[in-house]
């Protein structure tokens, strides 16, 4: 079982786990409650990195999903998600590139 599709080495030398989802307007995911859960179990199940990010690769109109964003760092054992890299019109999410230069 695949646990995470890759992660990031944060600048104080933390492993952060990465999961890109690429929920649609057609995919019944996108629930924050559960993906949040979810992670966690799989976070439980590797050796390095206490926490994850969980960015969707493009945004969509019919189903939000729930913003938690990096904000004075990072905090171990914490599931951040970005509803979008990408937005309607295909520019980048700059609050995510900010988020990312503060850690990364």
């Amino acid at each position: 079982m695949e646990r995470f599709d890759g992660y990031l080495k944060a600048d104080d030398g933390r492993i952060v786990y990465v999961d890109w989802k690429n929920y649609n307007t057609d995919a019944p995911s996108g629930d924050n409650d559960q993906t949040v859960k979810w992670i966690k179990r799989k976070l439980g199940m590797v050796e390095m990195g206490k926490s994850a990010i969980i960015i969707n690769i493009s945004k969509w109109s019919s189903k939000k999903m729930q913003a938690i964003q990096i904000a004075d760092g990072l905090a171990d054992k914490k599931v951040y998600q970005y509803p979008y890299l990408f937005d309607e019109k295909g520019k980048l999410n700059q609050k995510l590139v900010r988020d990312f230069r503060k850690v990364f």
